[in-house]
């Protein structure tokens, strides 16, 4: 029985470092058209994946910064925010 324990102990304590690994290998990444299929797809994809993502959108919707790619104030207001929140910035899409 000890010997089992001790197993379980190693593997515990194994999940927390691979968890640990994980976290600082998560990314920030700012998916533009994230209301179009494949914007949804991409976001959806980093965040399977444990990325933060922040989708970027000229259409207003939950979960998306209404951001014109074209106005350079929105996009400054946008990456702004992003930057607040994150602190970093790993990848745009």
């Amino acid at each position: 029985m000890r010997g089992a324990s001790i197993f379980a102990l190693c593997r515990a304590k194994l999940y927390n470092i691979e968890k640990q690994i994980r976290a600082e290998q998560m990314g920030n990444y700012i998916v533009t058209g994230a209301n179009g299929g494949m914007g949804r797809a991409i976001c959806a994809a980093l965040a399977n994946e444990g990325h933060r993502v922040w989708g970027l959108d000229i259409n207003e919707d939950e979960g998306v910064i209404q951001t014109d790619i074209t106005d350079t104030e929105s996009v400054r207001a946008a990456f702004g925010r992003v930057k607040t929140e994150a602190g970093s910035l790993n990848g745009i899409v």
